[in-house]
C-alpha cells in the first residue's frame, strides 16, 4: 500500500477549489480544535493579517524568517515566546 496523501489534494480531488478549502479552514479549525494557520498554510494561503505585518518592516521581517528557517520546531517557539514577552514589556513601558 502507498504512502497516505495529505488532506488538501485530496479535497481539489474531491472537487473543492484550494481557495474554498482556504475560506472554510478558520471556521474547521476552531471547530476541530486545531490551529487555523496550519489550514490555509496547508491550502497554500497566507493568513491575511500577514500581509501588513511584512509591509510595516519587510526587510527586517524576511531576514527574521530566513535566519529561522533552520531552527527546530522547538527553537522556533522560543523564538515566538520571546517576541511575545518582548511586545509585553514594550507595551508596558509605553504606559508608563
Amino acid at each position: 500500500m502507498g504512502r497516505r496523501q495529505p488532506n488538501v489534494p485530496l479535497a481539489g480531488r474531491a472537487g473543492k477549489p484550494p481557495a474554498a478549502y482556504c475560506r472554510s479552514s478558520q471556521t474547521h479549525g476552531r471547530t476541530a480544535g486545531e490551529n487555523p494557520d496550519e489550514w490555509i498554510a496547508l491550502a497554500g494561503r497566507v493568513p491575511e493579517d500577514l500581509p501588513k505585518i511584512i509591509q510595516r518592516h519587510p526587510r527586517q521581517i524576511l531576514e527574521l524568517l530566513r535566519e529561522a528557517s533552520g531552527l527546530t520546531a522547538q527553537q522556533i517557539e522560543r523564538l515566538r515566546e520571546l517576541a511575545r514577552r518582548m511586545k509585553k514589556k514594550k507595551g508596558t513601558s509605553e504606559k508608563s
